[in-house]
């Protein structure tokens, strides 16, 4: 398996701590950076991928985000139906270790009001591989100083995770989230808090089931 990965990609190094991988087989080119970078950062970066897929960058703000894996479908606001555009923008997601950001046209806008549905499956294509994918928790275009937090994911009030040292690990109503007693809830009123145990087991449930669907994908 790791010699036909090998073949399918190539790497080339770009400078000290970032490189890019090419997918041959797909045409898909990730840009992997060893260090965290903000989305003004990446504004450069931003640009310039936008002028290569010829897609628009989003600037404005964003109050609901949606997942496509949660809702099966992107071209339309699942909040008052209309018509979404992809874009390009920054975008942070949680993994398995630390976070991180992702350049890519993974976001469908709606086009009426602050809502915007991820693509997962161009997210999970986007990344690098061995690191698993947990959700994108916020937007940063890099033409603001601060991200753009969700007040609501797939229609629920959102639920911010953090590490004891207030890292951020994701957003608890994520079909992929991973729940953990070990984590700290910051709901995004702004106090922090711990997630009900209600809702912990429903989030439990809904991840194990999606977990299941991406595994039974996988085997097709």
């Amino acid at each position: 398996m790791f010699d036909k990965l090998k073949n399918k990609l190539k790497k080339i190094q770009l400078s000290n701590n970032s490189h890019a991988e090419v997918n041959k087989e797909d045409g898909i080119v990730r840009v992997i950076k060893d260090d965290y970078v903000s989305g003004k950062d990446n504004v450069e970066m931003l640009e310039y991928m936008s002028e290569q897929n010829e897609l628009p960058i989003f600037k404005g703000e964003i109050e609901h985000a949606y997942e496509s894996t949660f809702l099966g479908y992107t071209d339309k606001c699942p909040r008052c139906e209309s018509e979404t555009e992809q874009m390009m923008s920054n975008f942070p997601y949680a993994t398995q270790g630390p976070s991180r950001i992702l350049t890519a046209p993974v976001g469908f806008f709606c086009s009426n009001c602050p809502t915007v549905i991820i693509d997962d499956e161009i997210a999970k294509s986007a990344i690098k591989h061995g690191v698993e994918y947990c959700g994108v928790f916020s937007i940063e275009t890099g033409y603001s100083t601060q991200p753009t937090l969700f007040k609501t994911l797939n229609g629920e009030k959102t639920i911010y995770i953090l590490s004891e040292e207030q890292d951020v690990l994701g957003i608890a109503q994520s079909v992929h989230h991973i729940p953990s007693d070990d984590y700290m809830y910051l709901p995004s009123r702004g106090k922090r808090n711990t997630l009900p145990q209600a809702q912990r087991k429903k989030n439990k449930k809904r991840n194990k089931a999606a977990r299941k669907s991406r595994k039974r994908n996988r085997k097709k």
